[in-house]
């Protein structure tokens, strides 16, 4: 996922808060069971040029492009 213009970089806590935030949202209209992080971010081992890794669980998706449901991280 590219995110456009300058991006203030988020923390665990704030990537955590946006999943949070957004859960409902992502199981109902998604159909994403749940998300959740991993990678540099969980071991704390994230730096400038870190991405953010999601891990999406769903039995099936309303959208066959889950790069749609991912795109709520941007607005936040």
């Amino acid at each position: 996922m590219l995110m456009k213009g300058p991006q203030k970089k988020k923390s665990f806590n704030d990537i955590q808060a946006i999943i949070r935030k957004n859960k409902k949202e992502l199981k109902d209209r998604y159909g994403l069971k749940e998300v959740g992080i991993f990678g540099a971010y969980v071991r704390g081992e994230q730096d400038e040029s870190s991405d953010v890794d999601l891990l999406a669980e769903s039995d099936r998706t309303k959208d066959k492009n889950i790069q749609t449901a991912m795109n709520i991280f941007n607005k936040s």
